[in-house]
């Protein structure tokens, strides 16, 4: 029986060592896996004075879902890149900043929360998240970078804010086929 958080680490260790092997080469995450339907999901907390999650740190794992600690302030560079089982990833008021391919070829990821403390998503951030049908991003973000949202073939509703529209426009953001609802802002 999982009682405690080392129990449960010795539990993942003996199904997924390569799991934990990569995450604590890394850094700074609690792991977590449901052993009646074997999905498997992270915690990610930042070490002690950090607070990003750091380039490639968490890519190409087989996790169904993610959940940011508020502690986190940045998502770096290709952090969760080629993860294509993930599905979810809860993102916290905490984050500020997603940088470039941060979610790339994320295949599987379906759901997504941009909060509104995020101002800036860089190039090629959410590209090839095919499963994503619709995205709002908030009146904070300022600037959305080339390619964003590009080959997220399923996305059919994009809802960004009147400020963003030259910027989607100039930096070709969402497909072609992307319905995108320009709203006033608040």
């Amino acid at each position: 029986m999982i009682t405690t958080i080392e129990s449960l680490l010795r539990e993942v260790w003996r199904y997924e060592p390569e799991i934990l092997n990569r995450i604590f080469r890394f850094m700074f995450v609690v792991c977590h896996k449901d052993v009646t339907d074997n999905n498997k999901y992270i915690e990610v907390i930042p070490q002690k004075g950090s607070n990003y999650i750091d380039y490639v740190a968490i890519n190409s794992l087989n996790l169904n879902a993610v959940i940011i600690s508020n502690k986190v302030i940045n998502i770096g560079h290709s952090s969760f890149d080629s993860s294509t089982l993930l599905s979810y990833v809860f993102i916290p008021e905490s984050v500020k900043t997603i940088k470039s391919h941060a979610f790339y070829y994320c295949h599987s990821l379906e759901n997504v929360n941009i909060p509104d403390s995020v101002e800036y998503i860089d190039q090629y951030s959410f590209y090839c998240c095919s499963k994503l049908k619709e995205i709002f991003i908030p009146d904070s973000v300022k600037e959305i970078g080339f390619n964003a949202f590009m080959d997220c073939n399923k996305l059919e509703y994009a809802y960004i804010n009147k400020d963003l529209e030259e910027i989607v426009l100039e930096n070709i953001v969402f497909p072609k086929t992307t319905k995108i609802i320009v709203r006033w802002k608040n």
